[in-house]
């Protein structure tokens, strides 16, 4: 009973002591990176508050002032050294900054994979935040806190003269052999990267979609709906050997033009629910519904062997 009370009581002073720093903490100004329109948080003996900043259409890093358990307020903006003391006790990484995306947040790519996927368990692109003065694909130093990656500044340790042949080779729209000799992978997947249309990106890097908004997400879905049509009708002719050229959307069903594995080139209806066809745009007597797109092309790549064709 006694051992039982006693637990009881240390749970009773972890507590009040955890409410008392807490306290005490609300009570001063705090560092901490902002994105616009997003929440910012700040850790009390382990434990993290996320609170609202005012003004909401503030970006960048702030010195905050808690207003309460919910809110705080931005004093001023945080100076380089103060940002600079915050980074440091974090993992470092260089990265390629690739696209920008919204505001100070930009794609990037590792400059070395092993390292950060040694840190994340992931070497593909990643969102940096808040980046500063920063141009495509410019090397750049960013700082790991365990959730995101934050920008810190230029890799002094980049070849200059690289990242101007890259941009060079970007507006040109390929790379040249003498430029393309001296690139690491790294360096070469962010130049594709950086060549590639954003909307091609972000159907690819699902972690982007939630950058997005309105009519952009609506594009969005739209293209991957597209796409995953074109990819079922593809999938279907060529497991039977044929090849899809192209497609259109006539309403209550799809004008697919594909050809046969001998080469001959056909237009045919395909009904959206089922994939069975419609119209053939041969002589199937009357038996076009009996098939779907896949079978389809077995029968038309032995037309000759049936009377009807």
């Amino acid at each position: 009973m006694a051992h039982r009370k006693s637990k009881k009581q240390a749970i009773t002073s972890l507590l009040e002591q955890v409410a008392l720093e807490e306290e005490a903490r609300l009570q001063e100004p705090f560092l901490a990176p902002c994105l616009k329109g997003s929440c910012i948080r700040l850790r009390v003996s382990g434990l993290v508050h996320t609170l609202r900043p005012k003004p909401r259409n503030f970006e960048g890093w702030g010195i905050f002032q808690p207003q309460n358990y919910k809110d705080a307020r931005l004093v001023e903006e945080a100076s380089a050294p103060q940002v600079s003391e915050y980074l440091k006790s974090l993992p470092q990484a260089p990265f390629w900054l690739v696209k920008p995306l919204r505001g100070q947040t930009w794609l990037a790519y590792p400059a070395n994979r092993s390292d950060v996927r040694q840190r994340t368990g992931s070497e593909g692109p990643v969102v940096l935040r808040l980046v500063k003065n920063a141009s495509v694909l410019e090397r750049v130093v960013a700082r790991w806190d365990g959730a995101s990656w934050w920008f810190e500044e230029e890799d002094r340790r980049a070849d200059p003269i690289q990242c101007m042949q890259l941009r060079e080779s970007l507006e040109q729209g390929q790379l040249s052999s003498s430029v393309e000799k001296g690139l690491t992978p790294e360096s070469k997947e962010a130049f594709a990267l950086a060549k590639a249309p954003l909307l091609e990106l972000l159907l690819e890097l699902p972690m982007l979609e939630h950058l997005l908004h309105g009519k952009d997400r609506q594009q969005l879905s739209e293209e991957q709906r597209r796409r995953n049509i074109h990819r079922t009708l593809e999938d279907a002719l060529l497991q039977a050997g044929g090849t899809l050229h192209n497609y259109q959307d006539r309403g209550e069903f799809w004008w697919v033009e594909w050809s046969s594995p001998k080469g001959g080139r056909h237009h045919s209806a395909i009904a959206k629910d089922d994939f069975t066809v419609i119209s053939a745009g041969i002589c199937l007597s009357g038996m076009d519904d009996s098939f779907d797109l896949q079978a389809l092309v077995g029968v038309v790549d032995k037309a000759d062997d049936y009377a009807w064709y």
